[in-house]
């Protein structure tokens, strides 16, 4: 029998070691101002926040590599991507963390669901005591966070991935041709976001849907993306 498991941090400092983990079922309410910590990382909502189950929070010392581009060695992961969230988050390392980045460079990294990175520069970086924050005001979604430098962030340009690719003809009255130099994966959207096709193929039937304009997203292997508007007539 699966347990609902629910925990009420108010207005102190909840420390867990190297992970949090929820479990099926379970829910870990963070109160508006209260602060939870994972390792090294702190995450203190400006709203009451809800992590729900199954989902493991997780700190690893393997620094993230993307477009030639090193991270710190403090990396953190979800299973499942923590949505909305508002409010600091905060991340602690050690002087041997930062793989030769100078700490006034920083800036701190966050992953999406589908792999894509974005760099924010913080609100504050306090070198005397090795913290990086930043003040999420708008709601953010994430599955993973890390820091990188400013001159070297992990984000890699759409057009640089994807120099190579070609998406034709377009406007088109019934297949798409993608032209790609490696695998991709190709999903296409209707105007309200409803996925509409899911493929690994170069040709795809677009015959069955309506004329109007989609957007036909492109994933690499290596998880970075790029977003297409094509147009059926």
């Amino acid at each position: 029998m699966n347990k609902l498991y629910i925990l009420f941090f108010l207005t102190s400092t909840i420390i867990f070691s190297q992970s949090l983990t929820v479990g099926e079922n379970g829910n870990v309410i963070i109160a508006e101002d209260a602060t939870v910590e994972v390792a090294n990382l702190a995450l203190t909502p400006s709203a009451d926040y809800t992590i729900s189950g199954a989902n493991d929070l997780t700190q690893s010392s393997t620094a993230v590599t993307s477009n030639g581009n090193s991270s710190i060695s403090q990396v953190y992961s979800t299973n499942s991507a923590l949505e909305n969230y508002l409010g600091i988050v905060t991340l602690k390392y050690d002087d041997a963390d930062l793989n030769g980045i100078t700490e006034a460079d920083l800036v701190l990294e966050l992953q999406s669901s589908d792999g894509t990175w974005t760099s924010y520069t913080p609100s504050s970086v306090d070198t005397d005591n090795n913290t990086i924050s930043y003040d999420f005001t708008s709601a953010v979604s994430f599955q993973s966070i890390t820091a990188s430098s400013s001159s070297a962030t992990l984000t890699i340009t759409d057009d640089d991935l994807f120099d190579n690719v070609r998406v034709f003809p377009n406007p088109t009255m019934d297949y798409i041709n993608i032209l790609s130099p490696e695998s991709h994966n190709v999903e296409i959207f209707n105007a309200v976001g409803q996925k509409l096709i899911s493929t690994n193929k170069n040709k795809i039937d677009i015959r069955f849907i309506s004329n109007g304009n989609y957007f036909l997203k492109i994933k690499d292997t290596r998880n970075n993306t790029k977003t297409f508007t094509i147009i059926k007539k």
